[in-house]
């Protein structure tokens, strides 16, 4: 495996990272996470700017895990099943409540 070692937090399971973010926090215009049937969702939508490198990084990453990295902790880790193709999508994966609420941190409206 290639790329750095984390532990999901509040699990025993590795995932490996790239040393390069395709996306970073000031690429979110808006983050909002719930819970719906007991699965972690969250709708997502990035500045129009950051939609190239959205569209790029998700194409080249199709079948692998993307890491949600917040403060060093992976927080959810879902595989990237089609490439994105619009400044606004959804993700499901498998996260806590406390990641939930800090992956909501992410975007704000600016």
């Amino acid at each position: 495996a290639d790329g750095i070692a984390l532990r999901m937090a509040g699990s025993d399971e590795v995932v490996y990272v790239s040393r390069d973010a395709f996306l970073r926090s000031l690429d979110f215009r808006k983050v909002i996470a719930r819970q719906d049937d007991g699965r972690s969702v969250l709708d997502v939508t990035v500045r129009p700017e950051a939609a190239v490198k959205l569209q790029r990084g998700s194409a080249d990453n199709v079948g692998r895990r993307i890491a949600f990295i917040v403060d060093g902790e992976v927080v959810m880790a879902p595989v990237m099943r089609v490439p994105l193709t619009s400044t606004s999508f959804v993700i499901d994966g498998d996260a806590g409540k406390n990641a939930l609420r800090i992956l909501s941190g992410l975007g704000r409206e600016r």
